[in-house]
């Protein structure tokens, strides 16, 4: 998470910035629109992996989550909250206040395994930092 991004990605969201299919960046270039827009697709590409890294974690924990019976969300009303396999899922859940309390919850909950929370708090920076860095790039 740490590394540079791939090359190909970045070169990918450079050309989706400006709308050209064969824009080929040059380390030589000084237009300061074109530099921006390569500090743009870089830090688009970070936050692509970050995400892709935070859901892939998530869904290991629903995986684990699935592994101790529980099929799906809909089970929640029988479920107390502080069980820390409900959280993570609902961590994850498209309504931003029900991923965000879910979060909240995680965080607090002594129940996961530390390392699965520790894990889910160390992506979550990284895709804060990623986004955090793209709003810098935007701002640019």
């Amino acid at each position: 998470m740490t590394s540079a991004p791939d090359h190909g990605e970045v070169l990918r969201w450079f050309r989706v910035i400006l709308d050209d299919p064969g824009a080929v960046p040059d380390p030589s270039e000084t237009a300061e629109d074109l530099r921006a827009a390569w500090r743009l697709a870089e830090s688009e590409a970070r936050l692509a992996r970050a995400r892709q890294a935070e859901t892939a974690h998530v869904a290991r924990m629903l995986s684990w989550h699935r592994k101790l019976g529980r099929r799906s969300f809909l089970e929640l009303a029988d479920m107390e909250m502080d069980d820390p396999d409900v959280l993570a899922g609902l961590a994850g859940h498209p309504d931003l206040f029900v991923a965000k309390a879910a979060s909240i919850l995680l965080h607090a909950c002594e129940n996961t395994p530390p390392a699965l929370r520790n894990r889910l708090r160390l992506l979550g920076r990284y895709r804060r930092e990623a986004e955090r860095a793209r709003d810098r790039a935007y701002d640019a």
